[in-house]
């Protein structure tokens, strides 16, 4: 006869892990589950959710931990007692590229919302993020810091984001802001910036916040869920975190926990990258000459 509760469900068996599929392009989720199922021989179950359902997701009890990129998302959590352990667990950068000619003359060396403004100025090109991404959420911030009223009408609006955004403005030759981890993966099919015009900049850094829900919000083993959450936020991830994607493009895609109160991030910046790869380039294919500019 087989006893009512004497074996555990799958629901609890496993640790639900709620992240942004933003996070899905470096594959840092399933990099994540490996690592810790091999260290620790419990059970992972991966939830990509967009950042508007998380909330929902999170009071309906279907999560036990999450990893979140929005702001907004995070903020919301929190303010609904639906968190009961919060920290940083890593971060990356967004990266402004564009065109190799200096458009911008003296001009050329502002950052974050200075630049944006310049460029807005400019009478250049820009190719905008899809709104709903993670780029298109920094996009609308840093435009709203100009406190210009109107986007100027060469900036053209796209669904574009990641490495379909990268591609996109290189081979328009256009300005663009993107991360940090899209443009290394899109280095590697040949897809080379024509100039990086800003990257290693305070106003720039994208934090990824670790989130264990409250034991009253969920459905799943508290004690699992909680050891999850002290390797997800501990000195073994982010050591390991800190070598992810070396062996794909010979640079990592993000830095551990948060950098501190007004620097960029803890990584090597991409300029000099950028400058090896142009040299690896034939004369025909440098950004030194760059391609018609071809309307995004």
């Amino acid at each position: 006869m087989l006893l009512m509760g004497a074996c555990p469900t799958p629901e609890r068996d496993t640790i639900r892990f709620g992240l942004d599929p933003a996070f899905d392009e470096a594959g840092l989720g399933p990099w994540l589950k490996a690592l810790y199922e091999e260290h620790s021989g419990e059970r992972i179950k991966l939830v990509p959710m967009p950042a508007e359902r998380l909330v929902t997701a999170v009071e309906a009890g279907e999560l036990d931990e999450v990893l979140v990129a929005s702001e907004l998302s995070m903020n919301a959590l929190k303010a609904k007692g639906l968190l009961v352990e919060v920290e940083p667990m890593a971060h990356e950068e967004f990266v402004v590229i564009g065109p190799h000619k200096n458009v911008l003359g003296s001009h050329a060396g502002s950052r974050g919302v200075t630049m944006y403004r310049d460029i807005a100025r400019s009478n250049y090109r820009l190719l905008e993020p899809h709104p709903d991404s993670l780029e298109g959420g920094m996009h609308e911030w840093l435009f709203r810091q100009t406190r210009d009223r109107i986007k100027p009408g060469i900036w053209f609006a796209s669904k574009l984001s990641g490495q379909q955004l990268v591609r996109a403005a290189i081979q328009g030759n256009t300005f663009a802001l993107v991360r940090r981890s899209s443009l290394l993966l899109t280095s590697r099919e040949g897809h080379i910036p024509h100039r990086i015009w800003a990257d290693a900049d305070p106003e720039l850094v994208l934090v990824f916040t670790a989130g264990r829900i409250h034991p009253q919000r969920t459905k799943g083993d508290q004690e699992r869920a909680a050891r999850f959450h002290k390797w997800l936020v501990g000195p073994e991830a982010k050591k390991a975190l800190t070598t992810f994607g070396e062996d794909r493009v010979g640079h990592p895609f993000f830095g551990a926990g948060a950098p501190l109160e007004g620097q960029g991030a803890t990584f090597a910046p991409l300029r000099p990258w950028l400058k090896e790869q142009l040299n690896k380039l034939p004369k025909s294919d440098s950004t030194s000459s760059p391609p018609p500019k071809a309307k995004p």
